[in-house]
């Protein structure tokens, strides 16, 4: 299924287009883990 607003755009295109998306997350999720794991770790020993 073709996404009316990505008609224009080849397979390709669009397939490219979701995998810098994917990576976006992935470097935001992986930025947020990174905070997460250095927050618990300063918590963690403190304790």
């Amino acid at each position: 299924m073709i996404i009316p607003e990505f008609g224009h755009m080849k397979i390709n295109e669009i397939k490219t287009l979701h995998l810098v998306k994917f990576f976006e997350n992935l470097k935001k999720l992986y930025a947020i883990t990174k905070i997460c794991i250095h927050n618990f770790k300063k918590y963690f020993w403190k304790s």
